[in-house]
């Protein structure tokens, strides 16, 4: 097959891909609202599981994507006629729904395909890319809270992302702001910065007349090599714990959550406020309670 046969092929793919898309019905009326007609805690038999991850995948595909460019480019451009130069950054937050439910899922497979193929269209645009961080739908910083996160934070990474929005502390789907996910959340971002920033191969780290001079059936611990650099060579976890089950257990066998609510407590006792006139600080809360008072009792969602 010619390169000029294969050529024609992939485009008329493409011109069948935009055919659908523009007889799909959810196009010619992009302004109505999709509606589970189910009930919201109706079971599903297992069989149409597939069938509707499957539906999941194919709006994802059709209609969530083209719609994350859209309003990425109508943002931009709109940016631009108000001030043309004016700096913009690409970017959405595009990601599935349950399909029992209807309500946003987060740190899902379709959500890091969102983020990955928008870093690909920011790129193609020739502009920075705003990805998302912490997003889970867990209520609270639990193992499902943990993995959720890292399938967001893991595509921002591949993805080359310039700016991490809602990094740290998301739990319920940005419903609630939790001190102890904001700690855990922190961890993983400094294990992030520590492993972008590379490691160095050269004589001096390979140190082989070290390996050399000890040989087979010693250790390293108490080389010169080693007491130069055990303290900074690997990266320093301030929440993992890494004890042996017996010392841990006798230590009062804290979990991540315990140990990062007692990292936030200590933080905020030792915290000092910046500097400030007290003019400024006087104004400021005269300010917060004026606005306390005339807001007492309305509706700001009106």
């Amino acid at each position: 097959m010619t390169m000029e046969t294969r050529t024609e092929r992939r485009a008329a793919r493409r011109a069948e891909a935009r055919r659908k898309r523009s007889e799909s019905p959810l196009l010619k009326h992009p302004f109505r609202p999709l509606r589970n007609p189910l009930p919201s805690l109706e079971l599903i038999a297992p069989e149409q599981v597939g069938q509707l991850h499957a539906a999941s995948l194919r709006l994802l595909e059709d209609v969530g994507l083209d719609f994350f460019d859209a309003e990425a480019l109508a943002g931009i451009a709109l940016t631009q006629l108000v001030r043309p130069g004016a700096p913009v950054i690409y970017g959405g937050f595009t990601t599935n729904v349950d399909m029992k439910s209807g309500s946003p899922a987060f740190g899902t497979p379709e959500g890091a395909w969102a983020l990955i193929v928008g870093a690909q269209l920011a790129r193609y645009y020739r502009l920075p890319y705003r990805g998302s961080g912490s997003l889970t739908t867990a209520k609270i910083p639990d193992a499902q809270a943990a993995y959720e996160t890292q399938w967001t934070l893991w595509p921002c990474v591949l993805a080359h992302t310039n700016l991490v929005m809602h990094a740290v502390g998301w739990l319920e789907g940005g419903l609630t702001a939790s001190y102890e996910k904001f700690i855990i959340d922190a961890e993983s971002l400094a294990m992030f910065y520590h492993f972008l920033d590379g490691f160095t191969i050269d004589d001096e780290t390979l140190a082989l007349d070290m390996i050399k001079e000890v040989g087979p059936g010693g250790h390293h611990f108490g080389t010169p090599h080693t007491q130069a650099r055990f303290s900074t060579e690997f990266y320093q976890t301030f929440l993992g714990d890494r004890l042996g089950y017996e010392t841990w257990a006798a230590a009062g066998g804290w979990d991540a959550a315990r140990r990062a609510n007692a990292i936030w407590k200590d933080l905020l006792a030792q915290y000092e406020p910046p500097p400030l006139d007290p003019a400024i600080r006087e104004a400021v809360h005269d300010f917060v309670a004026r606005r306390e008072r005339e807001l007492e009792g309305k509706n700001l969602y009106q």
